[in-house]
């Protein structure tokens, strides 16, 4: 099996474990539980895919510490979502064809359920070519997680079953679940024309959802991200009704303009 195939079978367990994992999580109905899960979900999930995956590793969208570098490059892989080199280069290469025959995830061409699971196009490794992330490419600390993906992950799940195994469910597959959840959502209805609305007249067929918004913390402004995908406030329109919570957290917690090493 080759790592392509064993992350989309990590990834199939997480998102169709996390509804068990829910369900074994109100069963036990420990407050501590509870709450164990929604930071964790905050961390990993929005942390680890919505900022570090997706805004900052990929877009590039603010600066940060040092510290807070590693930090969200440690959380991008517990997400489960790729390493970030195959999360960054992808992404990237999506916004450069999106919804035109050469964009690896188009839901016309893929097919809902392929798009949603992200089974992309074959030689997918061919279409999207390391000028993709030359940047990454030069960082040793992206290199040795993308090198030891598997390992580090299998070392958190190891160092939650010594701790207790429950944790497996609640701080692992339910955020790691909800991260995939908000890339299957960026993927298929966000990307479908006709749905939700749209505040710019972009060439793709990217739209924005309150519902979906709610649904993924934040993510749902999905054409506003394609008329600017280099800003990290989703929201920036100031339009009622739309807001984004990762831009609050980057706002608060990490972004750090000043700091002469970020990069």
């Amino acid at each position: 099996m080759n790592n392509v195939i064993a992350l989309r079978v990590v990834q199939q367990i997480n998102f169709w474990g996390m509804f068990a994992s829910i369900a074994a999580l109100f069963w036990l109905n420990q407050w501590y539980y509870y709450a164990l899960t929604g930071l964790c979900v905050l961390l990993i999930a929005k942390g680890g895919s919505s900022i570090g995956q997706h805004r900052y590793f990929s877009h590039r969208s603010f600066q940060t510490t040092p510290l807070r570098d590693k930090i969200l490059l440690w959380l991008a892989t517990l997400s489960t979502t790729g390493t970030t080199l195959q999360y960054a280069a992808i992404h990237r290469y999506h916004h450069r064809h999106s919804d035109v025959p050469e964009d690896v995830h188009a839901p016309l061409d893929l097919g809902a359920w392929r798009c949603w699971f992200h089974w992309y196009r074959n030689r997918v490794s061919q279409m999207v070519g390391p000028a993709y992330i030359k940047d990454l490419l030069k960082r040793p600390d992206v290199m040795w997680h993308h090198k030891w993906y598997f390992a580090l992950i299998a070392g958190y799940v190891l160092l939650l079953a010594a701790i207790d195994p429950w944790l497996i469910l609640f701080c692992y597959t339910i955020p790691a679940g909800y991260a995939w959840f908000n890339g299957g959502v960026l993927s298929l209805p966000l990307h479908i024309k006709g749905q939700g609305y749209r505040n710019f007249d972009t060439p793709d067929n990217t739209n924005n959802s309150r519902l979906w918004n709610w649904l993924t913390l934040g993510e749902g402004l999905h054409n506003n991200h394609h008329h600017r995908p280099q800003e990290y406030n989703f929201a920036f329109t100031g339009r009622p009704g739309e807001w984004d919570m990762c831009a609050w957290v980057i706002d608060r917690l990490l972004r750090h303009d000043a700091s002469p090493n970020s990069i």
